[in-house]
């Protein structure tokens, strides 16, 4: 019997979602699965994750023109707060790892991620939504871990993914808040911007930092109108501005756009949703170049096409995401420039039985040069993958991974003797997690 009044529950929460306007930033934000969704609140994780990852053609910086083998253990430790007080509702991560290597020395290294997500009802009709997330990782797993930790902004609002399978020191900070207000049961506006920081320095031998890095940053400003139709048509509009620099050794680059979007989504059903959205970029560029015989300035206008769709369905226990996004953003571990950015992402979990699952994920990223006068050889990325996990009690997960990392044309770098490899990694892990009931 209860089994029947949950299943009612999660169709009755997800039609009454359904029937809520499409808001943009939040598109490719959905948890995969239901049981997801409702997660306990008012409640205290923590626990700790110990793996073995293995590397069939890891990056040596004390030669970086050759791949070899290189198997690491990692110790995590990780924290969760979940908290829904009234008009608040909000989560709290953290995160620490060290992760050990007794092939290649430079992979010895610490790493962090935290995270937040706050959701605030100042009225019934007012409400602000804020996400944060951070980390620092030094190596390929560290960094694709890392991600699964915190939370994500909306897939118009994220970073370049180029760097995914680099051993480098990434530093990440990716931040997005979100006021909207319901001018009636069917329709809202809002306002809210997003901020990225995101740092890439290459390790070299002796485990020290090359001082050449690339570094970018930036930020954006958007408002937008949304209305629902009928119970499965709705449509809307966005319009953002965003500012896009970076700084490397070979020169200083800035990229300001003004985007404007349509939006129509259809509810197949209460747990199948699919957003497409299109519309007109202007970009203005500036690029400042340092490293040439006869430094100079570079400044143009263009106009590009960007759009995508959205598809989400989302079941009690099993779900599938296939996200699409054209549009201009950082160019990521490539350096330099602002870049013409086309990313596939697509993640399907499935449950075997009550106590093991199943995931399949994969992500495709092209890059395209704006700026004509550019020498910068730009790398393609693509990623698939596929995990199992086993519940043996109730307290302890075990799970399994393997993936290929593909990298796609140019595999240099401006970091000064760096050099990126495809390359496969396998990792089984061991997860003990607890939660406790906090409050009333």
């Amino acid at each position: 019997m209860s089994k029947y009044l949950l299943a009612c529950i999660f169709v009755v929460g997800a039609a009454l979602q359904a029937q809520q306007p499409t808001i943009p930033t939040e598109l490719g934000t959905a948890p995969l699965t239901g049981d997801a969704a409702s997660n306990r609140s008012n409640s205290l994780a923590y626990g700790l994750t110990v793996s073995t990852a293995f590397d069939d053609n890891a990056t040596d910086p004390a030669n970086v023109n050759q791949g070899r083998t290189n198997l690491t253990s990692s110790i995590q430790p990780q924290t969760a707060l979940s908290l829904n007080r009234g008009h608040i509702s909000s989560r709290f991560s953290y995160s620490p790892g060290y992760t050990y290597s007794s092939d290649i020395g430079t992979y010895n290294a610490s790493s962090q991620s935290a995270g937040a997500d706050v959701k605030y009802l100042f009225t019934k009709r007012l409400s602000l939504h804020f996400v944060n997330a951070f980390s620092l990782t030094t190596n390929p797993y560290e960094t694709f871990q890392a991600n699964s930790d915190v939370p994500s902004l909306g897939i118009l609002n994220r970073p370049n993914e180029s760097a995914l399978g680099a051993n480098t020191r990434n530093t990440t900070e990716q931040s997005q808040a979100d006021l909207v207000y319901q001018l009636g049961r069917h329709t809202s506006v809002g306002a809210g911007g997003t901020f990225t920081d995101l740092r890439y320095k290459a390790i070299t031998s002796g485990n020290s930092v090359n001082a050449a890095s690339v570094d970018s940053c930036g930020w954006s400003g958007h408002a937008f109108y949304s209305h629902q139709w009928t119970a499965r048509y709705s449509f809307g509009i966005q319009y953002t501005a965003q500012q896009l620099s970076s700084d490397t050794a070979t020169g200083e680059f800035s990229t300001l756009s003004h985007q404007v979007l349509g939006f129509v989504t259809i509810a197949f059903r209460p747990t199948i949703h699919l957003s497409v959205f299109a519309g007109p970029q202007r970009s203005e560029i500036d690029n400042n170049y340092l490293n040439l015989q006869s430094p100079f300035q570079f400044h143009t206008h263009r106009t590009s096409f960007a759009g995508g769709s959205s598809l989400i369905w989302q079941g009690e226990h099993n779900g599938l995401s296939a996200n699409f996004v054209q549009q201009i953003s950082d160019s990521g571990f490539n350096g330099g420039a602002s870049v013409l950015v086309r990313t596939i992402d697509v993640q399907m979990q499935r449950q075997l039985t009550a106590r093991s699952s199943v995931r399949l994920f994969g992500t495709y990223v092209s890059n395209n040069q704006l700026d004509p006068v550019s020498a910068f050889l730009l790398t393609d990325y693509a990623s698939a993958g596929v995990g199992f996990s086993k519940s043996l009690t109730q307290h302890v997960t075990l799970n399994f991974s393997a993936q290929r990392q593909q990298l796609l044309g140019a595999t240099g770098n401006l970091l000064q003797g760096y050099r990126q490899h495809s390359h496969d990694i396998g990792t089984v892990s061991l997860s003990y997690n607890f939660i406790r009931p906090i409050g009333r």
